[in-house]
Formats: structure tokens, sequence, C-alpha cells
């Protein structure tokens, strides 16, 4: 079990980074101007929170190996620690415009979970085309 943990430690960073990168690449090809402004210290601070991010809705994806949960819990549990884990790296990292009011914070945080569903159920329907498919070979295998 501590393996996978640290694997999927492992992978949060990754996934952090790579969406780090991507973002800022769009960002910059888009407004260069912002992004020629951002300070080595805010560049850290945004990889850092990029990295505890990826890692907190990684590692509590390894929820869904737990089979005595409903599908729905082990989703309210990941959901729930990567989006507590996100907000805080968010308020870390300065996504979170805190300065333009409750308003601005709300949408922000209500974009990222939209955001979230929408990278999860990606996930989700991915790896049920592949247990579809890995079911599939099986059967012809017993054939």
């Amino acid at each position: 079990m501590l393996k996978k943990i640290i694997i999927k430690f492992i992978q949060g960073i990754a996934y952090g980074c790579t969406v780090l990168t991507v973002l800022g690449l769009i960002f910059a090809i888009n407004d260069g101007s912002n992004f020629n402004s951002l300070t080595s210290h805010e560049y850290i601070r945004n990889v850092i929170a990029s990295m505890i991010s990826g890692v907190g809705f990684v590692v509590p994806s390894i929820i869904y190996e737990r089979k005595n949960l409903s599908m729905g819990m082990q989703i309210f549990i990941h959901m729930g620690v990567g989006l507590t884990v996100y907000i805080l790296s968010a308020l870390y990292g300065g996504w979170i415009p805190v300065d333009y009011g409750l308003r601005a914070i709300v949408l922000s945080i209500i974009i990222m979970i939209i955001m979230s569903f929408i990278i999860w159920s990606g996930f989700y329907i991915y790896f049920k085309r592949e247990a579809k498919i890995m079911n599939m070979k099986i059967q012809d295998l017993e054939k």
C-alpha cells in the first residue's frame, strides 16, 4: 500500500507540473505581458502550489480501490480531499483573486469544481472503456 501511495504521490507531482506548464504556455502565448511580470518568488510559489494540487487530487484516487465503499462515497472522498487541497494551494499560489471580493472568490472556486468534475469524468470514461476492453478480451480467451 505504501508503494502505491508513493507512486501516486510522484504521479501527482507530475500531473501538477504538467498542468502548470501547459497553462503557463497558454497564458504566455495569449497574454505574454502578464507572464513576463512573474517574479521568481511567484513562479516558485506557483510550482509548489501546482505540485501540491496534483498530489491532492492523485493520491486520494487510491480510494477507488476500496470496494467496500459506494462509488458516490469514493467520489465524495476523492473530490473532497482534492478540492480542499486545491483551494488551499490556490490561495497560497495566488490563483484565487481574493483582492476582487467574495464574488470573484466564489466564482473561481465554482469554476475549479466544474473543471475538476470534467477532468474526473474524462478519466472515468477512459478507465470504464479500458475495463470493458479487458473484459471483452477475457471473454474471448474463455471461448
